[in-house]
């Protein structure tokens, strides 16, 4: 038991509280503004007050939240840009894999 312990411990100093969120459909509304340049109406999905309150809940608890939402993920080509992206929002994650790395 006192190896469990002393494990958690050495987790909870060494890493950072990061949620990663993969956010789908369902956690966006979408909203019309106008485009600056040419007046053009864009759809633009924005998060919707359930994701917004649990992002805010969570950084009130002290955790990075990083958001991926299914639009830019989908967006990625290949499994290396998907690992960029990520490791671009998450700088402390970033660190540790390149230490992890030879």
């Amino acid at each position: 038991m006192e190896l469990r312990i002393a494990l958690l411990e050495l987790v909870e100093k060494e890493l950072p509280k990061v949620a990663v969120e993969v956010d789908g459909p369902s956690h966006f509304v979408r909203t019309l503004r106008v485009d600056d340049d040419d007046g053009d109406l864009i759809v633009a999905p924005k998060p919707n007050g359930a994701t917004l309150a649990r992002r805010k809940l969570l950084g009130a608890r002290g955790w990075t939240v990083v958001s991926v939402p299914y639009f830019e993920w989908d967006a990625c080509e290949g499994d290396a840009a998907r690992q960029a992206r990520l490791l671009a929002q998450i700088p402390p994650l970033a660190a540790l894999a390149r230490r992890s790395q030879p």
